[in-house]
Order: structure tokens, then C-alpha cells, then sequence
């Protein structure tokens, strides 16, 4: 009996899984996946994401996918030799075994079709130049020539050409920039050192200034104490002054009211008392 699956309202009906991995479980993928229909011994299912999905494996055969909106890369490794079982262990080791597919051995149609359907052809030349040893393109040149690769290999060659020159130019850059690194700490010694001077100057400048300044309170403070020390002693012999003359005046009124009484000549005029302004 035939069945007419609408895909389109199927895939509406399901939401979009962002950033699925391999190792996104049955839960994770919630409603973002569904079975349309049985077929046979399988089943034909549908879903919606976006990332990484994994490249099942069945005892009864292998999955069929098709891609009906979007884009999809599916890394495949064919060919064979002593150094495949390290890539595979390398596969194993980054997590990306369920995207990588290691074919083996294949026919000559099989590796056209596959050559043909590649985005690069990425190939690894062992060379030692300083031992004068270079290893050449072979055959898997030409091969991928004849399928159409051979202007992206000849691009990928300028491509490193371009890196190695640029690498040696990285490192004229490296070596100015540790020239500069070098210069650059020599300042910063120099500034180091005239800070250290600075700061020693300023702390024999603060102390000189310390100095002088307890020296001039030393000196206001004598002269203050000499200020009153003289105030003192001329107050001291001005009224010492004052008590002779109060005394000379007495022996003079003394002696003026003897010549007085005995009719003597009156003595002289005794001293008049000084004023403010001729004070001693």
C-alpha cells in the first residue's frame, strides 16, 4: 500500500535542535525529530538541526541520508596503509569519529567519483630542505587534475608560500619588538632611578626646611624673652631714677625752709619733675 507523506507539514511540526553533537542523546533531541513512516526491516525518519550528527552504523546495513533544505559535510578518508590506523586513532582522540569515514582501499571509479565531489585535495609533502631532500607531487596530482582540483592544489601551494614568507617577516617583527622590549626597560630603569634621586631630595629639602624653620621659632622666641628682659630692667631703673629725684627734691624743700627760717639766700630752684616724652 502506498503512502503519501507530506514533508512539509511533517517538518513543521518539529523544532529546531541548535548545536546538536554527536553525543546529543534520544532525550536531548526532544521533538526535533520523528518517525514518518516503516519501511521493510527499517524505518524512514525526519528531523531538524543544526551542528554535528553522527554517522550511524546497523548490523543490517548503513543509513541512507538525504538533505532536503540546508547543507551537510561528510568527511571521508579513502585509501590505506601503516599510518591509517593512527589516524583513526587521532579521529578517536578529537571526538570526531562519527564524522570521519574511513573507507579503505577503493576502486579507481570510487576514487574519481570522490575526488570529483571533494571541496580540497590536501597534500602532505615531506621535505627537508637544509638536507637537500624534497618529496615531488606523484600521480594523486595528476589524478586530482583530471578531476578538477589541480587549481585549488596550485592555490593552496601560493597559499604556503605566502604563510612562510610572512612567517619570516613575523620574525623581523619579533625582533624589533624585543629590541623595543629591551629599550623600553631601559627607561623605565633610568625613571626608576632619577624617582629614587627625586625622592631623596625631596626628603633633605623637607628636613632642611624643618631645620631653618625651628631655628627661626628659636630665634622669635629669644627675641620675645629679650624684648621683656629690657622692658623689665629699664622700668626697673627708671623707678630707680624716680626715687632719687623724689628724694633731692625733699633735701631741697628741706633746705629751703631753713634759709627760710634763718634768712639765709634760698637755695636753687629744685629739678622739675620730667614728662612722659624725656623719660630716660
Amino acid at each position: 500500500m502506498t503512502t503519501v507523506i507530506d514533508l512539509t507539514a511533517e517538518l513543521a511540526k518539529l523544532t529546531l535542535l541548535r548545536g546538536r553533537t554527536p553525543q546529543t542523546t534520544s532525550a536531548d533531541r526532544g521533538s526535533s525529530s520523528a518517525q514518518l513512516a516503516p519501511y521493510r526491516d527499517g524505518a524512514i525518519f525526519t528531523s531538524k538541526f543544526s551542528g554535528k550528527g553522527a554517522w550511524e552504523r546497523h548490523i543490517k546495513g548503513d543509513e541512507l541520508v538525504h538533505i532536503l533544505d540546508g547543507s551537510t559535510t561528510l568527511d571521508i578518508v579513502a585509501g590505506d596503509g601503516p599510518l591509517r590506523p593512527y589516524f583513526e586513532r587521532l579521529a578517536h582522540t578529537a571526538g570526531v569519529t562519527d564524522a570521519v569515514r574511513f573507507t579503505g582501499a577503493v576502486d579507481e571509479p570510487t576514487k574519481g567519483a570522490l575526488l570529483a565531489g571533494c571541496r580540497a585535495l590536501a597534500m602532505i609533502s615531506r621535505e627537508s630542505p637544509a638536507a637537500g631532500q624534497f618529496e615531488g607531487w606523484g600521480i594523486a596530482y595528476l589524478e586530482a587534475a583530471l578531476a578538477g582540483r589541480a587549481e585549488l592544489e596550485e592555490k593552496l601551494r601560493v597559499a604556503e608560500d605566502a604563510r612562510v614568507a610572512l612567517s619570516d617577516q613575523i620574525d623581523v617583527w619579533q625582533a624589533e619588538c624585543q629590541l623595543l622590549e629591551s629599550e623600553r626597560d631601559m627607561l623605565f630603569a633610568t625613571l626608576a632611578d632619577r624617582q629614587q634621586q627625586h625622592d631623596a631630595a625631596s626628603e633633605a629639602l623637607t628636613g632642611s626646611r624643618s631645620e631653618l624653620e625651628q631655628r627661626l621659632a628659636d630665634a622669635e622666641a629669644a627675641c620675645q624673652r629679650l624684648t621683656v628682659e629690657l622692658a623689665q630692667h629699664w622700668a626697673a631703673r627708671c623707678e630707680g631714677l624716680e626715687q632719687k629725684l623724689d628724694s633731692v627734691r625733699g633735701e631741697f624743700a628741706q633746705l629751703a625752709e631753713w634759709a627760710r627760717t634763718h634768712g639765709a639766700p634760698a637755695p636753687p630752684t629744685a629739678p622739675a619733675e620730667p614728662s612722659g616724652t624725656d623719660a630716660p
